[in-house]
């Protein structure tokens, strides 16, 4: 398997996850159209899940469904189980909840410990292959949860039971089981140590406003995605964005998806924001170190320096690191604070810590502030990128106005084709700089490091090089851009690719 152009996976000659494709493969999956009496969305039959997924929004090896979709893909899968264990739809769907949603699963232990699985659910034999029916009452009954007497035709129950819920109780016995969230799909007879499946029959018989049904089609998608393996919400930040993202690939390695609806980034295995090439665990431990240290990492990370050779205070205010002091017009590194002649094309060094570099400062420095003397150097080469990627979108904006002003004097007729592009290569290899410090952090020296260290570099290199030439003049030279932006996808490309054939 291997990475593409964004460094996404490409699922092309991969095996897809059996626990779902089984089920998507084999079977018919389920559509759903709106029931014209009750506003309940229904399931009908189509041809195959390829048919939905062809229609869903799919970048890079993942699938962006609605909450429609997701439920068709549900249903799907639970009819797959239905017709392999001769069961009810609902109970089918209780026996997919039981196996972590596994179709292959539920396969392979179901039928070796049917008894066992059938009496730690309290199902029963009887009862395993009937749909819940509900029915309505035709004469004077009472409520078995407020005892109230309830007129003809006001209360409901399930016919295996028949234990009366006025449609009051029941409507607010439905709202608690969404709100708590985790007891929809096996929910059972609000009647008395009832241990009757109502499963959607009696969901659909209490609620009628468009907005219960809403709420309550959601309650069963998070209860679906709950320890659901290659599903889960998108992780946009502002929490507004309502889609399910499926990745088709191997978990095992490091996700970067992007949602097809909102076009968020994020890690799937743990929701983060995508930090390729770090793993989760690099991250998670970063983010402690990080609050751990963070008072004497942000001191290191301000943003004034003082000139290496005047020691003038210096204020950064470009993505640019190639910084000239106005006072002795030194040209030096932001990043490393050396000589910026030592950082051209035939050598950059910046990303490489050497531990020798600090010991003249404190011969007695103890263990325990090297070991923060190298992570401040990281943190540093972290914060920075992170720092420069927000400039550099303020300083595309400023280009952008500077182009729609070429526009006007009928200078240029397209500048937009390539800027566009420009900007999102540049945004990319900043973000993958910033997490490479936490990639190369947590690796131990060795011949993997050291090339890794060198493709980092070489990506540095070509990123200031777009950064300096976009910021360098006044007048747009488009093919410079453009051959700088190549420059840096291609090296972009190359770490993405070298990280995930070694990891």
């Amino acid at each position: 398997m291997s990475a593409d152009d964004d460094g996404f996976v490409d699922t092309t000659g991969s095996e897809m996850y059996d626990d779902y494709y089984l089920g998507s493969q084999q079977g018919s999956a389920m559509m759903l159209e709106e029931n014209s009496n009750d506003g309940i969305l229904q399931a009908r039959t189509d041809s195959s899940y390829e048919a939905q997924a062809q229609n869903s929004k799919a970048i890079g090896g993942v699938v962006t469904l609605t909450i429609d979709d997701a439920l068709q893909c549900m249903r799907g899968d639970a009819d797959n189980i239905k017709e392999l264990a001769f069961t009810s739809h609902t109970v089918a769907l209780i026996l997919l909840k039981y196996f972590q949603w596994s179709i292959v699963r539920a396969r392979d232990r179901f039928f070796d410990a049917r008894d066992d699985i059938f009496k730690r659910l309290n199902i029963s034999d009887d009862s395993a292959a009937d749909e819940p029916v509900i029915q309505r009452n035709e004469t004077l009954v009472t409520c078995c949860i407020c005892w109230d007497d309830v007129e003809p035709g006001e209360a409901v129950s399930l016919a295996s039971c028949s234990h009366w819920v006025c449609q009051s109780c029941g409507h607010e016995a439905c709202n608690f089981a969404i709100q708590r969230g985790a007891n929809v799909i096996d929910k059972r007879c609000p009647g008395p140590k009832c241990s009757c499946f109502s499963g959607e029959a009696l969901f659909r018989a209490v609620l009628s406003k468009p907005d219960d049904i809403a709420r309550y089609n959601r309650a069963l998608v998070r209860e679906y995605l709950d320890n659901n393996a290659t599903m889960r919400w998108c992780c946009n930040p502002k929490g507004n964005c309502e889609h399910v993202i499926r990745v088709l690939s191997n978990k095992d390695r490091v996700h970067e998806v992007q949602c097809g609806a909102c076009s968020t980034r994020f890690c799937f295995n743990c929701g983060d924001d995508a930090h390729a090439p770090a793993t989760c665990d690099m991250l998670r431990k970063w983010k402690k170190k990080a609050a751990d240290d963070s008072e004497t990492a942000n001191w290191v990370a301000a943003n004034t320096k003082n000139c290496p050779k005047c020691q003038r205070t210096i204020e950064k205010n470009g993505g640019c690191n190639h910084m000239v002091c106005a006072g002795c017009k030194y040209d030096w590194c932001w990043v490393c604070e050396g000589d910026w002649t030592k950082h051209g094309s035939s050598w950059y060094a910046c990303n490489f810590f050497d531990p020798k570099a600090d010991k003249g400062k404190s011969s007695n420095r103890d263990a325990a502030k090297e070991s923060l003397q190298r992570y401040i150097f990281y943190f540093s080469r972290y914060s920075n990128h992170l720092n420069s990627q927000k400039l550099d979108s303020k300083v595309m904006q400023q280009v952008q106005l500077r182009m729609q002003e070429t526009i006007s004097s009928g200078n240029c007729t397209d500048p937009y084709r390539y800027l566009t592009d420009t900007a999102h290569v540049l945004f990319d290899c900043r973000h993958t700089l910033m997490y490479t410090y936490v990639y190369s952090f947590y690796l131990e020296d060795s011949a993997e490091k050291s090339l890794f260290e060198y493709q980092q570099a070489q990506l540095e290199l070509a990123t200031e090089e777009l950064s300096m030439v976009i910021e360098g003049s006044k007048v747009m030279d488009a093919q410079a851009v453009m051959d700088k932006s190549a420059i840096a996808k291609k090296f972009h490309t190359e770490i993405a690719k070298g990280v995930w054939v070694s990891s």
